[in-house]
């Protein structure tokens, strides 16, 4: 689904799909997470069993917040095409105006690869720990 208001960053782009799903639930995380599995899926899976309406989940690590790896609820879609419109970019900032949880996560899982070095230097060491 095309994102209402591109080149405005991933805030957009969140904003527009919790927009079109209208209820329930999205997981949003980016694509540049080679290292993304079910392990990093599933605490956030788990705190959904038992999540408060209207509240997202955050991945955290050390108490930390990272909010690029997010289960939104899609009842603060509007909320977030608001604050796009009125110029907020940050996603750090979103986590100021909603009520959120944290949910830990594996920091390890986390890795992001913006280059094909970065790639080619996560998978390498992923399989000597294998």
């Amino acid at each position: 689904m095309p994102d209402r208001s591109p080149h405005l960053g991933p805030l957009s782009g969140i904003a527009s799909v919790l927009v079109w799903a209208k209820r329930g639930s999205v997981l949003v995380l980016p694509c540049d997470l080679p290292l993304a599995t079910g392990d990093l899926l599933a605490p956030l899976m788990a705190w959904h069993e038992t999540a408060r309406p209207g509240v997202a989940g955050v991945a955290t690590v050390d108490g930390e917040a990272q909010p690029i790896v997010t289960l939104w609820p899609a009842a603060v879609g509007a909320h977030l095409a608001r604050l796009v419109s009125s110029g907020t970019r940050r996603l750090f900032g979103v986590l100021d105006e909603i009520e959120w949880e944290p949910v830990p996560v594996d920091a390890r899982l986390l890795a992001d690869a913006d280059t094909q070095d970065d790639l080619d230097r996560l998978l390498g060491a992923a399989a000597k720990n294998q």
